[in-house]
């Protein structure tokens, strides 16, 4: 079986008084904040957080944004660039998702 890894641009900019780390994926015009203890967990999170990002889209039947070449003038002031990969396919597999309907 083929896996298919996809790899989107991220702007990471850490808070040093909470901890937590604000990211933003331009591609996606999608930003969050990630909690994490380590490196290894702050990429797991990332990649939940991508996923998730890349699932709405497509539940909302818009094709996936392409990642695209990110320059160093696009990159805000006091953030760092990082590349996650997501294994896009699995990632659906392992998605359980909770409808609520409010109107009830």
């Amino acid at each position: 079986m083929l896996t298919v890894k996809l790899f989107y641009s991220a702007f990471v900019c850490n808070d040093e008084n909470s901890g937590s780390s604000h990211v933003v994926f331009p591609d996606l015009n999608c930003e969050c904040d990630i909690d994490a203890d380590s490196d290894e967990d702050f990429r797991k999170k990332a990649a939940e957080e991508l996923g998730f990002a890349l699932w709405m889209f497509e539940d909302a039947g818009i094709r996936l944004p392409l990642p695209k070449t990110i320059s160093s003038s696009e990159i805000p002031e006091g953030s760092a660039i990082s590349i996650i990969p997501i294994d896009y396919e699995r990632f659906k597999k392992h998605l359980t998702v909770k409808v609520i309907d409010l109107a009830e």
